[in-house]
Formats: structure tokens, C-alpha cells, sequence
């Protein structure tokens, strides 16, 4: 929580801090307005001048208002965002995904805000929505492009996910996810060496995610008719289990189904 509200507070001060001025500016212009012109027009005794300060009254009202509006969303969609980043932080992808879309709403132009979106409706398994909105948002952001690719490979478009992903291993801070879904790319095309090359290599880049990739080597090795391989590296899942519960209970399944037998202490 403490480095969400730092960020918050960062990003407040170098850009909202800008809408902020720009609304408190409006704000002095207006009145200003209204006290030097509007209301000695209103004022005068003179009905068509008076008319005519109603319409000039109305109009500049309303530019003004527009302005406002312009300054003010900006900064309430910067308090959706960074709940929504809470959120995802604590695991709420649901509510994330709404307070993305949100701070979208109020402002459409921000490509960061359409990238957490595009990111978190993948999670959520809206892999078409989530190759819509970060093909339209032209991500630049290494780690939204891996799950464009990703998104592009679950929409069936394998041949453009590849390119994605390519592309991508040069600046992605840590390339273990994108050499996943790149092996995962290769695999469907049949492309086994490519894909035991691209699992290799998350392999060796991985930290926290070790057993998801062994668990994609297992898949791999299985397709390859390579059973006892495949059972091996089920054994070293289930015997060093991490924070994925997800791959530990689908590597259990696999190696009781394929013959393998192992006692499950408490907690695991």
C-alpha cells in the first residue's frame, strides 16, 4: 500500500499537479470575469445590453465549463488507476479491471491507463478485448507487449503473437514470461525444436516462476513421447512446491495419472 500511495503522490506531483493549476487558474479567470464584465453588464439598466451580457455570460459559462471539465477529469481518473493498481496488488483482479476501465473513461488519451486494462482483461481471460485495446492503445511498454503477444496467441493469431514476443525479448526487463508464450507459439505451429529452445531459455532466466516453466516443459516433453522426462521434472515440481498452487495440483494430477506415486505432506 505505502508504494502505491508514493507512486500516487510522484505521478500527482509531475502531472496532475499541472490539472490541479489549470483548474484553480479557470477558477480566478472566471471570477474575474464575472465581477469585471459579466455583472456590470447584467447590471445596466439597458435591455439590450443586458441581453447581450446574458448571451456573452452564457457562452463563456460554458467554454469555461468545458475547461473545467478538460482539468478535472484527468485528476479523478488518476485516483481510479491507483486503486486499481491496489487492487491487482492485493489479487482483486475483478475490481482492478473496473477501476482501469474507469480511469479510462475519464481519460481515454492515457496509454498507461490502457495498458493496465488491456493487461488485467488477459488475466481475467478476455483475451480478445485484450488484443483490441493494447493493439489500439500502440504499446511501447515491453511488459504489456508480452501479454499482447500472449493475448494474440490465445486469439489463434500465432504468426503476429511470435513477432510480438520476438521483439520484445530485447527490452523486457525479465524476458521468462515472454520466452514462456513463445514456446507456447512455437508448440502450436509444431515448431517442437524452437519451442524446447524458447522453454530452455525461460528456464534459465526464471526465479520465482521455476515450476510453471518445468510445468511447461512437462507439457512439451509429453507431446514429445518423452513420458519419463515428463515425470522427472513432475517430481522436482512436487517436491520443491512454490507460490503457484495452481501448477503444483496440475503436476500432482499429471504424475498420479501417469502412474508416478507420492505422499503429499500437510500444507503442500
Amino acid at each position: 500500500m505505502g508504494s502505491i500511495l508514493w507512486e500516487f503522490f510522484l505521478d500527482f506531483m509531475t502531472r496532475g499537479l499541472w490539472y490541479l493549476a489549470g483548474i484553480i487558474l479557470l477558477l480566478g479567470v472566471f471570477f474575474i470575469f464575472v465581477k469585471k464584465v459579466a455583472k456590470p453588464m447584467l447590471a445596466s439598466g439597458t435591455p439590450a445590453v443586458r441581453r447581450k451580457g446574458m448571451l456573452e455570460f452564457t457562452v463563456v459559462s460554458l467554454v469555461f465549463l468545458w475547461l473545467f471539465i478538460q482539468c478535472l477529469y484527468p485528476l479523478i481518473s488518476y485516483f481510479f488507476f491507483y486503486y486499481g493498481l491496489e487492487c491487482l496488488n492485493d489479487g482483486q483482479i475483478v475490481n482492478a479491471y473496473q477501476e482501469f476501465r474507469e480511469a479510462g473513461s475519464y481519460f481515454p488519451g492515457n496509454k498507461a491507463f490502457q495498458e493496465k486494462l488491456g493487461i488485467v482483461a488477459f488475466i481475467s481471460g478476455k483475451h480478445v478485448e485484450a488484443c483490441e485495446i493494447l493493439a489500439a492503445s500502440d504499446t511501447h511498454n515491453p511488459e504489456a507487449n508480452v501479454y499482447y503477444g500472449a493475448a494474440l496467441l490465445e486469439c489463434g493469431k500465432i504468426d503476429q503473437a511470435i513477432q510480438i514476443l520476438n521483439s520484445t525479448l530485447r527490452s523486457v526487463y525479465n524476458p521468462t514470461m515472454a520466452f514462456v508464450y513463445l514456446g507456447r507459439s512455437y508448440s502450436r505451429k509444431n515448431d517442437l525444436p524452437k519451442a524446447l529452445m524458447s522453454f530452455q531459455s525461460a528456464l534459465q532466466t526464471a526465479d520465482k516462476y521455476q515450476n510453471l516453466v518445468k510445468w511447461e516443459l512437462v507439457q512439451y516433453y509429453e507431446k514429445t513421447g518423452d513420458l519419463k522426462y515428463a515425470l522427472s521434472l513432475c517430481r522436482e515440481i512436487l517436491d520443491k512446491p512454490d507460490f503457484d498452487r495452481w501448477t503444483f495440483r496440475e503436476a500432482l494430477a499429471f504424475y498420479r495419472n501417469n502412474g508416478g506415486t507420492i505422499e503429499i505432506k500437510a500444507g503442500n
